[in-house]
């Protein structure tokens, strides 16, 4: 899964609602579980190599 997909699928989620009620995940917690899924996909440390280039 690329940053690209990543991303992606993190803004979808934002988006969303669930039977109207869309306070079910903040967006503090979407970042901090988004993040940490990239971190452990490894991609948090090439987006900052990219970021330098």
């Amino acid at each position: 899964m690329s940053a690209d997909q990543i991303n992606s699928f993190e803004k979808g989620l934002r988006q969303q609602d669930v039977n109207g009620n869309v306070s079910l995940i903040t967006n503090d917690q979407l970042s901090i579980g988004t993040k940490s899924l990239k971190m452990n996909l490894g991609l948090e440390q090439r987006l900052k190599e990219k970021a330098f280039k």
